[in-house]
C-alpha cells in the first residue's frame, strides 16, 4: 500500500535502470531558491524532485512519469513502426517517446504496472500467437537477450489516465539525443523531428545539445 507522509505526501519512490538515464542537474536551482538553502544536498534535490513530479501530475489522475527521449525505438536496436509512433498522443516537445530506463510514483502503482509488465513478458514466451511482440522484445546484445521497454511502452499506451512522460525533461535526462541532420551511414532512426541522427556516442556534443534543448 502507499505510504503517506506526516505532510499528507505520498512516499515516491524511483526506479531507474543506471544505463542511459541521468538526473538533471540542479545545483542552481536549489542554490537561488530560499526554501532550499541550508538543507543537506540529498534532502534539497529530493525536495525538488517531489516538487517536479507533483507539478507534473497536478490536477490529473496521474500517478507515474517516465523519463522521455527524442528516439522512438528501444533494446536491442529496435526501431518504433509508423503504428508504434501513431500510439504516441501529442506533446508539448519533441522529446515524446517513453524511455523505460526511469521512473517515479508510488509504490502500489508501481508494484501493479511492474507486475503486469512481468504477466505480459512471461504470456509473450509462452503463447505463440503473440510470436510478433516476442519478437519486439527480444535482443541479442541485452541481458538475457531480453528487453522489457516495449512491455512498458504498451502499458503506457493502455492507461494513459494512470502515466505520462518528463517531456520538458525536468527530472529525468536520457544519453538517447538525435539532431535534426541525416545519418552519414544511412541509417534512419525515427524521430519527432525528420530527417534526425543519434549523437549519443559524442559525449561532448551530447553535453552541449542536451544543454541547448532542456536548460
Amino acid at each position: 500500500a502507499d505510504e503517506e507522509l506526516d505532510d499528507g505526501r505520498q512516499r515516491l519512490f524511483i526506479v531507474s535502470d543506471g544505463m542511459d538515464v541521468i538526473f538533471n542537474d540542479m545545483t542552481e536551482l536549489i542554490e537561488a531558491d530560499p526554501k532550499m538553502q541550508g538543507r543537506p544536498a540529498a534532502e534539497a534535490a529530493a525536495l525538488l524532485i517531489i516538487n517536479r513530479y507533483e507539478a507534473l501530475t497536478k490536477s490529473t489522475p496521474v500517478k507515474v512519469v517516465f523519463s522521455s527521449e527524442r528516439l522512438c525505438g528501444w533494446g536491442g536496436g529496435h526501431i518504433c513502426s509508423s503504428e508504434d509512433d501513431a500510439q504516441y498522443p501529442q506533446a508539448p516537445t519533441d522529446s515524446k517517446y517513453l524511455n523505460a530506463g526511469g521512473y517515479i510514483g508510488p509504490a502500489a502503482i508501481l508494484a501493479t504496472m511492474i507486475g503486469w509488465v512481468l504477466e505480459m513478458a512471461d504470456r509473450t514466451k509462452r503463447d505463440a500467437t503473440l510470436a510478433e511482440l516476442r519478437s519486439k522484445t527480444t535482443a541479442q546484445d541485452a541481458t538475457a537477450k531480453e528487453t522489457d521497454q516495449f512491455f512498458f511502452k504498451m502499458y503506457f499506451w493502455q492507461h494513459p489516465q494512470l502515466v505520462t512522460l518528463d517531456y520538458h525533461q525536468s527530472i529525468f535526462g536520457n544519453f538517447v539525443e538525435i539532431e535534426p541532420v541525416p545519418c552519414q551511414d544511412g541509417w534512419q532512426p525515427r524521430c519527432a523531428v525528420q530527417p534526425c541522427c543519434t549523437v549519443s556516442d559524442n559525449i561532448r556534443r551530447l553535453g552541449e545539445l542536451f544543454s541547448s534543448n532542456y536548460a
